[in-house]
């Protein structure tokens, strides 16, 4: 091969891949604009979603009587499933089915007291079952790790971008007249996140208005995705936090965390229970 040949050759290669290397950097350059883009939207969409959940209009409601169909997505929005729902029992409650409901969960009478805000609350101002993705009439506050969110319906991406999400067919207080568990799901890497610092006793409120019902944080279990027993539900009040974890997990997180918390009952009604 004649040199002029092998010298013109050597010459290209690196402008060659000088080129190449300029293009691969244009191309993650213009790759990490989008995903940056998209976080910050994402952010910037749920931060405006709870700036307006904080004005005095009431939320939009649904007449429907049973939960809509939903997608249920892991907080990550990676397509993991939150929960498997095929494999949750959840009673709906109608109307002929509160006394019951009340008298189950509270046989004894001692939280009643405490929750009776919410019991004489009007069918036109309870929520039974919200529009999916909707901002419903619940708050959670958690008052040591500063959280105050307003809660939207579903455990949706949008839904999820927006707060925290209630798991339809959980019983809410100020969403349904019935007592359960009321399972709460939340982003780890935004509105979930202070729950990395909880600890037991930590008090929570659901607030509904006016009104509001507290509870305290009892125990804290890490399960895996399929292991919806944390879920399930359950014949006495409880309050369920659920997020993804570990917290500083790069990528779609392995393990969900979940925080359960019980009606904090009075010194007066603990006493009279004795």
């Amino acid at each position: 091969m004649p040199r002029t040949t092998v010298a013109m050759r050597s010459r290209r290669s690196p402008v060659r891949g000088f080129f190449v290397r300029r293009m691969l950097a244009v191309v993650l350059i213009a790759a990490g604009t989008v995903l940056v883009g998209v976080a910050a939207y994402d952010r910037i969409d749920g931060l405006l979603a709870q700036k307006n959940a904080r004005s005095p209009e009431p939320p939009p409601s649904s007449d429907e009587i049973s939960p809509p169909e939903v997608t249920v997505e892991g907080p990550d929005g990676d397509g993991t499933p939150l929960v498997d729902m095929s494999a949750l029992d959840v009673e709906h409650f109608d109307e002929t089915d509160h006394d019951e409901a009340i008298s189950e969960a509270d046989p004894g009478g001692v939280l009643l007291s405490e929750t009776a805000d919410f019991r004489d609350l009007a069918p036109s101002h309870v929520e039974l079952s919200p529009a999916a993705d909707s901002l419903t009439s619940l708050r959670v506050v958690i008052p040591r790790l500063g959280m105050d969110l307003a809660v939207f319906e579903g455990v949706s991406a949008k839904a999820l971008r927006r707060g925290p999400g209630h798991l339809p067919g959980t019983p809410c207080p100020g969403l349904s007249r019935a007592e359960g568990n009321c399972v709460l799901t939340g982003h780890r890497d935004s509105f979930f996140r202070p729950l990395s610092n909880a600890r037991e006793g930590d008090l929570v409120e659901l607030r509904a208005g006016d009104r509001s019902r507290r509870y305290r944080l009892v125990r804290k279990i890490i399960v895996r995705p399929e292991q919806v027993e944390v879920v399930a539900p359950t014949g006495e009040a409880r309050l369920t936090l659920l997020t993804c974890y570990p917290f500083r997990w790069i990528g779609p997180a392995p393990l969900r965390l979940a925080w359960q918390a019980e009606p904090e009952v009075s010194t007066a009604a603990a006493s009279a229970s004795r």
